[in-house]
């Protein structure tokens, strides 16, 4: 990630984010302010919040936000429930901005 960071990444991806947990964001951005850490894979719509207050930068959520079992029974309500759930359970933080594009 620091690599990605020197060569401009203005956000650095963490794959899988549960390779670390979101403890480990929070030890990674305390000690590496500058990174932006963008947990991916693993993060769920119950966890995200977590991750974003311990650090995240962002959150990668495309599976658990957009089932794709909804998406094949084209049942847009469980997709409509499922982002209400993520704004729900993402606290904001006042030591960081976030933005949810939703």
């Amino acid at each position: 990630m620091v690599t990605a960071y020197r060569a401009g990444a203005p956000l650095q991806k963490l794959f899988p984010g549960v390779a670390g947990g979101a403890a480990w964001v929070k030890a990674v951005s305390s000690a590496l302010p500058m990174l932006n850490i963008n947990p991916t894979s693993g993060v769920t719509l119950e966890n995200a919040g977590e991750y974003l207050n311990m650090g995240a930068a962002s959150v990668g959520l495309v599976a658990p936000l957009f089932d794709p079992v909804a998406i094949a029974n084209e049942d847009w309500d469980q997709i409509a429930k499922n982002a209400e759930i993520g704004k729900c359970d993402m606290r904001y933080d006042l030591r960081y901005e976030y933005e949810y594009i939703l």
